[in-house]
């Protein structure tokens, strides 16, 4: 088994989707990253449970310029970390 953070299957309840969610500053690749930061920031519980996905399309990513936006994304949210 895999562990796969990025996948993009997740499931909250409705209250740690609203503390979590309100804090969130960006919506690109970085999202998930940023996501399961303030989770463990607000000290909240995380189960992972075993999902079968299957892609019936090619990716989109385009590593060179996505890499660049995932960083800028990374800092952004390091520095908003930062500011509390």
């Amino acid at each position: 088994m895999s562990y796969d953070t990025q996948c993009g299957f997740k499931g909250f309840t409705a209250e740690a989707a609203r503390r979590v969610f309100t804090q969130c500053t960006t919506d690109g690749f970085a999202f998930d990253f940023e996501v399961m930061m303030i989770f463990d920031r607000l000290g909240l519980h995380a189960e992972e449970l075993p999902v079968a996905i299957v892609n019936h399309r090619d990716s989109k990513v385009r590593v060179a310029r996505d890499t660049f936006r995932m960083l800028r994304d990374i800092s952004k949210i390091k520095r908003n970390a930062g500011r509390g």
